[in-house]
């Protein structure tokens, strides 16, 4: 499957019938704690985060660029079309223009094949959302159960990587979630990403660290990203940047790209690895 082998393709190089083929897709599903409607592509992810399988050669495949990479990192995070058109704010026909394209470059039969050359060339490996070791959270603050999950989450983590990752359904860990909101003081509607921003924004917990050097902001994208990291709601961020939700949403989806991720919560960790709580707003930084 991770070498792009569609299941008539499996069943006729393993000799298992087709139906087995499909039986032992939906188990592997199972077993990962992954939605029904997660794609292959997402499921070859798993597969290789959790070391079931060995990460491909790349065979002199050339590098990606940013938009690219958001692209594969996409496809192999999230579990339909929808979401990664969702994820990467593109029409779901750019999505599949963009993933013709890049097929062809790298040569890759599918979009889990693609999946598993971006563990290849690196693309899953950014510090804020490819790390398994959760950052240490304030002893004392929680349960070592709920701190490791909320220390996941600080490293950039959504809710099925969490569930993934420690072997448990994704209510668990909206359950300790829920106990951090609590133990943190934000109100139980908290979206997760300003959930991690108060874990670091109250210093009980240090931002992980990220390779990349900070991109240079604008004041009004420092602006924004102040906003998102306050506010978790889309009507309440635009409120606070004076804009329009219709408005917020492209420029939400330059400013993640400028950082170099594909989600608020990457987003918000990013900034806080790279201090800009900390920056003013008053100059171009």
């Amino acid at each position: 499957m991770a070498a792009g082998w569609g299941n008539s393709e499996i069943a006729s190089r393993t000799g298992l019938p087709a139906l087995r083929v499909n039986t032992l897709v939906q188990q592997l599903r199972e077993r990962l704690r992954l939605p029904d409607s997660a794609s292959r592509a997402m499921l070859v992810h798993q597969l290789l985060v959790q070391r079931y399988i060995p990460v491909p050669a790349r065979d002199g495949r050339p590098a990606l660029i940013p938009t690219e990479a958001r692209l594969v990192r996409a496809w192999g995070e999230h579990a339909t079309r929808l979401a990664v058109a969702d994820a990467l704010t593109m029409p779901p026909g750019e999505v599949d223009l963009w993933t013709r394209t890049l097929l062809r470059k790298l040569r890759a039969r599918s979009t889990p094949h693609l999946v598993a050359l971006g563990h290849a060339l690196g693309v899953f490996a950014s510090p804020s959302l490819g790390a398994n070791e959760p950052l240490p959270v304030r002893p004392g603050l929680l349960s070592p159960a709920r701190a490791t999950a909320l220390g996941l989450a600080a490293r950039g983590m959504g809710k099925e990587e969490i569930a993934s990752l420690l072997h448990v359904s994704p209510e668990t860990v909206t359950h300790h979630l829920k106990a951090a909101r609590a133990a943190l003081g934000c109100p139980p509607g908290t979206a997760l990403h300003v959930l991690v921003h108060t874990l670091f924004a109250t210093g009980a917990a240090t931002p992980p660290t990220i390779a990349a050097p900070a991109p240079p902001l604008t004041a009004t994208q420092l602006h924004l990203w102040k906003a998102i990291a306050t506010n978790s709601l889309s009507s309440d961020i635009a409120r606070a940047v004076g804009t329009t939700p219709q408005a917020l949403r492209p420029a939400v989806g330059h400013l993640t790209a400028h950082a170099g991720t594909d989600s608020a919560l990457g987003l918000v960790v990013r900034g806080h690895a790279w201090n800009w709580w900390d920056w003013k707003e008053t100059t171009t930084t």
